[in-house]
């Protein structure tokens, strides 16, 4: 990174971590609109605030199958 001299392994990591720089946040939800600069963080929100990614499960009742 030619702002912080951080050195990374992949272009595409570079070029995420330049959005730290810019404050560019090109990751948005599409519920609620809120933008991150990294993918992940944009997973984490999904999972943690719209259950996305999540496997719901259903019980049934053995006895009366509802």
């Amino acid at each position: 990174c030619h702002v912080c001299n951080h050195i990374f392994q992949f272009k595409h990591h570079l070029q995420d971590h330049m959005n730290t720089h810019t404050n560019k946040r090109p990751y948005s939800c599409r519920i609620c609109r809120k933008a991150y600069i990294h993918s992940g963080s944009l997973s984490t929100h999904m999972k943690l605030h719209h259950n996305e990614g999540k496997p719901k499960k259903l019980v049934c009742c053995e006895f009366c199958a509802k």
